[in-house]
């Protein structure tokens, strides 16, 4: 079928009751589903599982690398062939593994017109106009399963669709067993399969972005008018002294480990990750990796911070600038249930370091090491932690936070 319009997709919508949610998704339906004509199959998550099928030419595989042609039929796929001489040719297979060269061969096979690339409408003369405004209702509002390079964040019993925004579309994710509720966010996957996160928001008591843009701004709390976004967020405003911190403030801790599990730990976190790695495959986790944090002779200046940071860190789904990023995680008193903390190890690209505190670039953090490996676990420099915690408002806390302008490696702590 002929795709709507922009105009006539949000009729449509509108027409079918101005939904806020999509169909739900099972693994299984994302895989097999039949999208339609014009679907950019570059932006398909399973391109990369793709096998090249047996009845292809030797001399061609499937195209894993680039982006797949737009106008491609749905059950086709698109191939590299490459020449006697290295020159690497596209080409594209129809469901019996004919091979073709071009799409208007394609189009006299099929005996009909291939989607067109269309150009960006324009507002005015030389200005471009943003992309097309999507709905749930939309034909091609099918949504893709998180790819393998994702670490497999998302079990397979779990269900995805989109809900409606202002803005378009965002997918939101529906554990095993439930129509009523939802994660908004692929970040609160890990917590609730972890335990630590154990309630979902209700499909039923969803409400449009228009009506929650209205009661914020009656009550003076948000960016947003009655009618939708306005301008800048409303700040908060701080309280407490604000601490500057730069390099002087960090001392090297030359016994301070992070070590990759099984390996060479306290007898008590050997202990508490075993239990921890049972409960993590419990929650869906097929082979959790873990890191101790610890120091191997305690005691002096730098131990409150070490205290602060020390214990097991679970690897995340996904990079963070490019490389693996771990967060804290315990048990509860009663030993039966995880406990994460806003406390990860990570890499940060701007400062080439690794860091252990807050997962944001513009904060100082509790323990650094500037050695450029491809694994926190693989530093064999020393670490540099902060030599004290200051006294905020009567408690201890350290919150590194945005890097002074002037010296790279100053930041403030609340």
């Amino acid at each position: 079928a002929e795709r709507r319009t922009e105009e006539e997709c949000r009729l449509h919508w509108e027409a079918q009751g101005k939904p806020l949610f999509g169909k739900l998704w099972s693994y299984e339906e994302m895989m097999s589903a039949d999208r339609p004509m014009g679907f950019k199959r570059g932006c398909s998550s399973d391109k990369k599982e793709l096998e090249t099928p047996s009845e292809w030419p030797p001399d061609t595989v499937i195209d894993k690398t680039g982006a797949w042609v737009f106008w491609l039929p749905e059950g086709w796929r698109q191939g590299v062939r490459t020449s006697a001489a290295g020159k690497m040719l596209k080409c594209y297979f129809n469901p019996e593994h004919r091979r073709f060269w071009h799409k208007k061969d394609i189009e006299r096979l099929l005996g009909m017109k291939l989607a067109e690339r269309e150009p960006p409408p324009m507002k005015e003369e030389g200005e471009e106009k943003s992309a097309r405004m999507r709905y749930v209702t939309d034909a091609d509002s099918i949504p893709d399963w998180p790819s393998k390079e994702d670490d497999d964040w998302l079990p397979k019993d779990w269900r995805v669709c989109f809900r409606q925004l202002p803005s378009g579309l965002h997918k939101v994710y529906v554990p095993p067993g439930q129509d009523e509720g939802f994660l908004y966010q692929k970040a609160f996957v890990p917590e609730y399969l972890s335990g630590v996160k154990t309630t979902l928001s209700l499909f039923g008591s969803s409400r449009p972005m228009k009506d929650i843009c209205k009661t914020a701004c009656e009550r003076g709390t948000s960016r947003v008018g009655p009618d939708g976004y306005t301008g800048k967020k409303k700040k908060k405003r701080r309280t407490g002294d604000i601490h500057i911190v730069g390099s002087e403030d960090f001392a090297p801790c030359d016994d301070f480990q992070v070590v990759a599990l099984p390996g060479a730990a306290p007898v008590e976190l050997l202990e508490t990750s075993g239990e921890v790695r049972s409960l993590l495959k419990e929650r869906g986790f097929p082979d959790p990796q873990l890191l101790a944090v610890f120091r191997t002779s305690p005691g002096g200046p730098l131990q409150p911070v070490a205290d602060l940071v020390g214990g097991l860190y679970t690897k995340l789904s996904g990079t963070y600038d490019g490389r693996p990023c771990y967060q804290y995680v315990s048990l509860d008193d009663s030993g039966s249930k995880l406990i994460c903390r806003g406390c990860y190890i990570f890499w940060v690209d701007d400062r080439n370091r690794w860091q252990i505190g807050g997962m944001q670039v513009e904060k100082a953090g509790y323990a650094v090491c500037s050695e450029d490996v491809g694994l926190p676990e693989a530093v064999t420099s020393a670490w540099t932690l902060l030599k004290e915690l200051p006294v905020t408002g009567g408690a201890a806390e350290v919150a590194a936070a945005a890097a002074a302008a002037g010296d790279a490696d100053a930041a403030e702590i609340e």
